[in-house]
């Protein structure tokens, strides 16, 4: 499965696509700035 994260720094939005396990590494990372995401199955 592939999660779309909207991330918003400054001015910037970014979308980031994302496989299952790179999405659990980056949930963990502290520099994670706030956004949205949405699943696709």
């Amino acid at each position: 499965m592939l999660t779309a994260a909207k991330v918003t720094q400054g001015n910037n939005d970014l979308v980031l696509i994302m496989d299952d396990a790179l999405h659990a590494q980056w949930k963990l990372n502290p520099e994670c700035v706030s956004y949205e995401e949405s699943r696709y199955h």
